[in-house]
């Protein structure tokens, strides 16, 4: 009998155990959020099932990072895809392994015939460049450092709009066109794929986590929930495994 209940016992530790999540758990997404992160949020609804729990998404039309941050911190919502980890932040939020990475890239025309294809970041600054277009404003320092560094004098536009930016972009051959290069991956516009191209390296690279808010969630259920994020990853279970579109 004491063997039995060993076995018993071993196998439920091994099993996932069901996170209390009766309402369903609501993730904050906008139209921007909701087609850079498209595969991340499949890839988390499976996992999440897996505990017995439903992602329910409340979508906005334009959401700033901060205002889904905030939405967080009041407990309006119960996690966001694809944020990175701060020590501000940790103080505020869970957070769950970095689960991938996004990176900071420069763009520029193919039609640009001053610059050569071997051109790198490191040289710039040996190429007159009349329009900066960082995409969505919120590279902070990543981007005033890069500015700085290479000198640039061109004019700087930041959109919040990134048809508009992007537009701009590919009607002006001598851009340079700041952006993540997941948003990159996930437009539809096939014309900027084929028109525009990136420098190596990438400006800055960022690990991203899925962030939770500690005002609806109790520890218990975000261990529940992180643990079957971290089983996913483990297991070579990853948003690449699902289709961009």
């Amino acid at each position: 009998m004491r063997m039995l209940l060993c076995v018993l016992l071993i196998i439920a530790v091994q099993l996932p155990a069901a996170a209390d999540c009766s309402g369903g758990l609501r993730v904050h997404t906008s139209r921007v959020t909701a087609s850079v992160y498209r595969r991340d949020l499949r890839w988390l609804q499976q996992v999440f099932a897996g505990v017995g729990c439903k992602v329910v998404v409340q979508d906005e039309e334009i959401a700033s990072f901060g205002r889904i941050l905030r939405s967080l911190e009041e407990g309006k919502h119960d996690f966001a895809l694809g944020l990175s980890r701060t020590p501000e932040r940790e103080a505020q939020f869970y957070f769950s392994p970095a689960y991938t990475r996004d990176n900071l890239r420069v763009y520029v025309s193919r039609s640009n015939h001053n610059m050569p294809a071997t051109v790198t970041i490191n040289e710039l600054s040996n190429y007159k460049n009349s329009l900066v277009i960082p995409l969505y404003g919120w590279y902070g320092d990543a981007f005033e450092n890069f500015r700085s560094q290479h000198q640039l004098s061109a004019q700087v536009l930041t959109y919040q709009n990134d048809p508009d930016g992007l537009r701009l972009a590919l009607n002006n051959s001598d851009a340079l066109l700041i952006m993540s290069e997941r948003v990159f991956e996930s437009l539809a516009d096939k014309t900027a794929h084929e028109q525009l191209r990136n420098l190596e390296p990438a400006l800055f690279s960022d690990p991203l986590h899925i962030t939770f808010s500690r005002q609806s969630l109790n520890d218990e259920t975000f261990n529940h929930l992180n643990g079957a994020i971290e089983q996913a990853l483990k297991a070579g279970n990853t948003p690449e495994k699902f289709p961009l579109h």
